[in-house]
């Protein structure tokens, strides 16, 4: 309890920084962004294995999505689709990592190119709703419609989902905002990497909806920080929309699936290093069977596994280190923008040297959250146009994450608002030293138009 009390708390905050960043209803109204009305979606041809990482939606032509059509695609059938939020706006990326799992269960993969971070929700919504909108004249079928979040793209997914009942699965990492379970099933898995800042809040999350969420609900752990899962890891959310179409009867069970499923999952579970993992992925792969009854071969196992003394102690142990993470968020959040920067240097120092080694991963998570909130109230000072305040987040960005390429992009972004050209122009070239490799960000965002032609600026973009 002590663990969830302190959780909602530094979720408050994560929330706020990420942000900153049933029956089909094909008749469903759209949510339109503005009052002219769309012209009619019709049908949009598509051929098995079609990639399109920036397509322009039928009925809102100013918005682009990424598309991508399994090879296995045939003409007359229609398929479920993963909508992806990016909270850059990358829709492509996650389009382009999943393929081979489209490939091999038959789903359309698709990915907004306008949703990210830093603008309004309720027009980042709108853009998942058109993506809906655009299902129509996709060969998708619309009881099997899942909307996948990343980071901020997660806070979106969860409000798009919460609200739009053409929704069917809700799948979310690094960040989750909370909401009232609608009406209407709404099935979520969630992923939880254990070297993200938000690993704690999405483990607190999970926990607290357990007993409350009405509809399926799964927790994935696995070993990665804060982006989109692996290839293999997101592997679940096709096996999580499967097994729910045989749950209820929208699929038959197929006992060869089932098998392979089995098989794959008592591969990981005998190459995991420690019982700690063998338990997360037992209790994985009890959840998800349980979706069809097929649960108790791994229930039995992962019983027998928590009955050693050792999983017991590792448990224990996990649900200090917990506590001790919510602990130090909860102290340090308060602490933002009031402290100078000698004593945040001197925590970065404590922080990226603990006395004990196996504490170094979860104080990297503290460090993660740490340089979210730098970026996240950075970004927000500088949109309200409060450049004082945003200078001194800046500051503190620096401060925490000396070598993050985030912090003077921002910098450059907050110097270009205020008309200092050449500074800005200094500070993308810092970002470049210490890593930024995308600059075609630069020339989408309209402060820097002023320093197209310039060559110190165009410089930046040769490789």
């Amino acid at each position: 309890m002590k663990l969830l009390m302190l959780s909602l708390s530094t979720l408050c905050l994560s929330l706020l920084m990420a942000c900153q960043s049933r029956t089909s209803t094909n008749n469903a109204e759209p949510i339109a962004t503005n009052t002219s009305a769309p012209t009619p979606v019709t049908e949009v041809k598509v051929s098995a294995g079609q990639y399109e990482a920036d397509k322009a939606l039928a009925a809102y032509p100013t918005e682009h999505y990424a598309l991508y059509i399994p090879k296995g695609y045939k003409q007359g059938n229609r398929y479920p689709v993963l909508i992806f939020l990016d909270p850059h706006a990358s829709g492509d990326f996650p389009v382009s990592l999943y393929k081979p799992l489209a490939d091999q269960f038959g789903m359309i993969l698709m990915g907004s190119n306008d949703s990210k971070n830093g603008i309004d929700p309720e027009l980042c919504k709108s853009y998942a709703g058109h993506l809906l909108d655009e299902c129509k004249g996709l060969p998708v079928d619309m009881d099997m419609t899942a909307i996948c979040g990343f980071s901020g793209g997660a806070k979106i997914a969860c409000l798009a989902a919460s609200t739009d009942s053409r929704f069917h699965f809700l799948i979310i990492s690094g960040a989750v905002q909370p909401f009232q379970a609608p009406a209407s099933a709404l099935p979520m898995l969630v992923y939880a990497g254990n070297a993200d800042m938000n690993y704690s809040d999405l483990i607190s999350y999970f926990e607290q909806q357990k007993s409350v969420y009405p509809y399926p609900k799964m927790l994935v752990e696995f070993g990665g920080k804060h982006e989109w899962p692996d290839i293999n890891t997101y592997k679940q959310s096709c096996y999580f929309l499967t097994f729910n179409a045989m749950k209820n009867g929208k699929l038959k069970v197929d006992d060869t699936f089932v098998a392979d499923y089995q098989r794959e999952m008592h591969a990981e579970i005998s190459a995991a290093k420690t019982d700690l993992r063998k338990c997360e992925l037992l209790q994985t792969a009890s959840d998800m069977l349980s979706l069809i009854g097929k649960q108790a071969e791994m229930e039995k196992q992962l019983k027998a596994l928590k009955e050693k003394s050792s999983l017991i102690a590792a448990l224990s142990a996990k649900q200090s280190e917990l506590q001790r993470e919510q602990s130090l968020k909860a102290m340090y959040q308060p602490l933002i923008g009031l402290k100078d920067l000698s004593y945040w240097k001197g925590e970065v120092q404590k922080l990226q040297h603990p006395a004990k080694a196996s504490d170094k991963p979860m104080l990297q998570r503290v460090l993660g959250f740490l340089s979210l909130a730098g970026y996240s109230y950075s970004a927000r000072f500088i949109n309200q146009g409060d450049f004082g305040q945003a200078q001194n987040m800046l500051n503190f960005y620096a401060a925490v994450d000396p070598s993050n390429p985030d912090q003077p992009y921002l910098s450059a972004l907050c110097q270009i608002k205020q008309g200092n050209e050449l500074a800005a122009i200094s500070e993308l070239q810092r970002a470049k030293a210490l890593g930024m490799t995308d600059f075609s960000k630069c020339k989408t965002e309209p402060a820097f138009r002023s320093l197209n032609g310039m060559e110190q600026y165009e410089n930046l973009f040769k490789k």
